[in-house]
């Protein structure tokens, strides 16, 4: 039996993919699983991924597309090991990330968060991504309070820099969402939510990066309106559960939908929350209320 299933979505980035696997140890307790959803690939470089299999590495090419959401699900799908890792192809481990989770392979929680850093993808120039993330993970760690508690389990929407339990994921059958974009919001905020017990170690055990063109890093109008209709989804979700001090705030996007994409999307985010009964001034108003 594996002790790590690390499951790696892809999609046209052969050479950064390389690089993950490259940092991830070659250790017999390590399965990894590709999922390429249907990338534009050369010959040679459908050749190169080819090369990656091995007796420890299964490489899967998907024939339709099921965004990053769908090929995490079929590498979930297929996961056998004890716990459940998660990279992004562009993206790499440290170099002693798995030593650092040796150290939980063990222990009874659901879910072991770390500490991550962040760059620049070509330069390697650090950067500040996901920075308030590492805040939490080191509150949660120093303090153990309950709004740390609080943050770390429904305010931290990747689902890296963390270890999963595989038995936890499949009991609770939670899945990411195969859509355009944010597909992996609902299944951090539902793995956190169902997680019996979790726990932080601020050691950085990823390197999340930024890269041009990338989908975080693309204005789109239809990937724009998918993250805010999976915020508007979180803002239900916290009501249903009577969670209603961790609402997200939608002001930002839906102003933000009027100056980038018009009248007729920002009518569209409206009529979206107006339909879930979701308060669009609520970033304005507890800014003031504090």
């Amino acid at each position: 039996m594996f002790t790590y299933s690390v499951v790696i979505p892809h999609k046209n980035c052969v050479p950064l993919l390389q690089r993950c696997l490259n940092s991830i140890p070659k250790r017999n307790d390590i399965q990894i699983i590709v999922v390429d959803d249907v990338s534009d690939l050369s010959a040679s470089e459908r050749t190169l991924m080819e090369s990656f299999a091995n007796e420890r590495i299964q490489v899967i090419f998907l024939t339709r597309s099921k965004f990053a959401g769908g090929a995490r699900n079929v590498g979930l799908s297929l996961a056998e090991g004890k716990w459940v890792v998660f990279s992004d192809s562009d993206d790499f481990f440290t170099p002693n990330a798995f030593e650092i989770m040796d150290d939980y392979v063990d222990s009874d929680y659901d879910i072991i968060f770390f500490g991550h850093t962040a760059c620049f993808s070509d330069t390697l120039e650090p950067t500040n991504r996901y920075g308030e993330r590492n805040l939490f993970v080191e509150e949660f760690e120093k303090s153990h309070s309950e709004s740390a508690e609080k943050q770390l389990r429904y305010h931290n929407p990747i689902p890296t820099s963390k270890m999963l339990r595989n038995s936890f994921l499949k009991e609770k059958n939670i899945r990411f969402e195969e859509i355009r974009a944010s597909n992996d919001s609902m299944f951090s905020l539902l793995s956190g939510y169902y997680a019996h017990s979790i726990f932080a170690d601020v050691r950085k055990t990823y390197c999340g990066t930024i890269r041009r063109g990338s989908l975080t890093q693309t204005k789109n109008k239809e990937n724009a309106y998918c993250r805010y209709a999976e915020t508007v989804r979180e803002y239900v979700f916290f009501r249903e559960h009577h969670l209603e001090d961790m609402y997200p705030w939608v002001t930002s996007a839906v102003f933000h939908s009027l100056k980038d994409f018009g009248v007729k999307e920002f009518k569209r985010y409206l009529k979206l929350a107006k339909e879930n009964q979701v308060n669009i001034w609520l970033g304005i108003t507890r800014r003031f209320t504090k």
